[in-house]
């Protein structure tokens, strides 16, 4: 079978086959060696060791006696001394005397069994050193007991003479008792040696793990390279793939040179890159139609495009609309008027594209449009909107200049004007539709204005109006004018509307000279003083002979001389149509 068709499962499989058999083979000599040793750890396990933890407690113990002994001759050397600290301290020595006695006695039972086990000379001769040994601790230990009873009954009688003696007696006596402790350590130690030796001189496995080790390793040197070859460099490819992906070349393809699973990888990955490139080529022509931001969001399939309970987001919505489109239409051919419509499509979208808008829908030759989270991030919306509002007018100015050029003839040309509505609010933003048909899109009152103000301007003869909300969010980066104060169908709260006309520092001094006196206008006509406002009117007029707005509150202001509104009466105009 060749190489390149086995699987890699097969491959590491039967590597792994090789180097365990070559392992079990090495542990069964290991087993055998292992047992040896295993009944020399035994007898070592079953009497060496606990006589040693038994000789350690004994001294840990009398050691703590000793402690105590200290701290009791201590106390009773005070001449205030406590007798619940006394009482106390003497039932801790008690309790430890109780446990040497104790460890003495499983001592001496252990030293028994262990004579009649040991098959080794030397080590019987050791443990039997033990014996003796023991008996002597175990008799200093009660000497030194009853001594120190004997020293604490003389401290209470106040026999100072008796005491002293018996306290260098007591040195004499632990003197002892450690002497005989130190030798049993001595005889274990000697016999843990003995022990340990004859151990290692069974213990030869390492030997045969050296050898065995030394024999994987270079059959791991010659095989290893090869099957990691095998596998490191198909992987590499698709590593390398992988990088010229994310780099955004998506056109590269993987050569399939096995049928194992980094062959059935390759063809994965081959498929992902065309998938790949179906969705990019979705994306581009989809983006055609609706924004490249709002396909993103769906191809990613996440929730930042979906209305959930907290979808309510400040958004500045945008509508604008060709003047007098239906006179156009009817100069033009069908073909003629597609011609144009694109072209004036693609033109005033720029500029929303530019500033970060998403178009939304384009009505009939009305364009809708929106700015806000998460397109805008956190720059002002607002700002953005009316940027691209003021650019689209030198986008209409360049479309109606190349008209005869677009259209292919001369006379009879249409002249493109639009108005263009701005409002700021709250809006209700996401995919919204049936469960067959969505599309990413905002409703709510703030659109309903930004639609209902693009139609007021022609009542003022203004190109752009804007909201209240909008004004205030400008920040002074715009020349603005009061318009009025007005309702509009649909809507009962009275709006203030301004138009915007420039931004700052690119306007001449007279033009702010208008709209200046303008707003002075507005707010004097607000206060009913009909004959002074009229005069500010007519002096727009003269200024700027096109302030059709100034008009409109001239022939108002006429009326209301003739008629005069309520008392109550609060500068608001009500707009009864469209």
């Amino acid at each position: 079978m060749i190489l390149s068709q086995v699987s890699i499962g097969k491959k590491i499989t039967g590597t792994m086959i090789i180097f365990l058999s070559i392992m079990l083979i090495m542990n069964i000599i290991s087993y055998v060696k292992m047992q040896l040793i295993d009944a020399e750890l035994q007898k070592q396990t079953k009497y060496v060791i606990p006589l040693s933890a038994n000789i350690e407690n004994i001294g840990t113990y009398i050691l703590k006696e000793q402690y105590i002994l200290e701290k009791l001759i201590r106390e009773y050397n005070l001449k205030d001394n406590n007798l619940k600290n006394l009482t106390k301290e003497l039932n801790r020595f008690k309790t430890l005397n109780k446990k040497v006695n104790s460890q003495i006695n499983n001592t001496n039972t252990l030293l028994k069994t262990s004579l009649k086990e040991i098959d080794s000379k030397e080590n019987a001769i050791e443990v039997a050193k033990l014996v003796p040994i023991l008996k002597i601790i175990s008799r200093e230990h009660q000497d030194l007991n009853t001594l120190i009873m004997t020293i604490l009954n003389t401290k209470e009688e106040n026999k100072a003479g008796s005491f002293n003696r018996h306290i260098e007696k007591l040195e004499q006596e632990i003197f002892e008792m450690d002497t005989a402790l130190d030798l049993a350590v001595v005889v274990l130690e000697n016999l843990m040696k003995n022990e340990s030796e004859h151990i290692l001189n069974d213990f030869k496995v390492h030997e045969y793990s050296i050898i065995i080790s030394i024999f994987i390793f270079l059959v791991g040197v010659i095989i290893a390279p090869k099957i990691s070859t095998g596998i490191v460099a198909p992987l590499k490819q698709v590593t390398s793939a992988a990088q010229e992906i994310s780099e955004g070349n998506l056109h590269i393809e993987i050569p399939i040179n096995s049928n194992d699973e980094i062959g059935i990888l390759s063809k994965s990955f081959n498929q992902m890159a065309k998938e790949l490139i179906r969705k990019e080529q979705i994306k581009e022509t989809f983006g055609k139609y609706i924004d490249p931001r709002i396909v993103e969001g769906i191809l990613r399939d996440d929730n930042t495009l979906k209305v959930t309970d907290g979808s309510k987001k400040n958004m500045t919505i945008f509508f604008s609309d060709i003047e007098k489109f239906t006179s156009i239409s009817e100069q033009l051919t069908p073909n003629g008027l597609i011609i144009l419509m694109n072209r004036y499509f693609s033109l005033v979208s720029e500029p929303i594209s530019k500033y970060k808008g998403v178009i939304d829908k384009y009505i009939g030759d009305a364009v809708m449009a929106f700015w806000g989270d998460p397109f805008t991030l956190n720059e002002n919306h607002a700002v953005l909107c009316c940027k691209a509002a003021l650019e689209q007018f030198k986008k209409i100015d360049e479309l109606n200049d190349g008209m005869g050029e677009l259209l292919g003839f001369r006379k009879g040309l249409p002249d493109v004007k639009i108005r263009i509505g701005i409002c700021t609010g709250d809006v209700i933003a996401g995919s919204i539709g049936s469960i067959k048909s969505q599309s990413y899109t905002v409703i709510g009152d703030t659109v309903n204005i930004a639609s209902r103000l693009e139609s007021v301007n022609k009542f003022y003869g203004t190109r752009i109006l804007i909201s209240e909300s909008t004004y205030l969010m400008l920040e002074g980066q715009f020349v603005t004018r009061l318009i009025d104060k007005v309702t509009v169908v649909g809507l009962l709260t009275p709006l203030k509307i301004y138009e915007l006309i420039s931004e700052v520092g690119k306007i001449e001094d007279q033009a702010m000279q208008w709209i200046q006196i303008y707003e002075k206008a507005i707010d004097i006509y607000t206060n009913k003083n009909w004959d002074e406002s009229l005069i500010l009117f007519e002096k727009c007029i003269e200024i700027n002979p096109s302030d059709y707005a100034s008009k409109v509150l001239i022939k108002r202001i006429n009326m209301f001389k003739e008629t005069p509104p309520v008392s109550d009466w609060d500068g608001t105009w009500n707009l009864l149509s469209k």
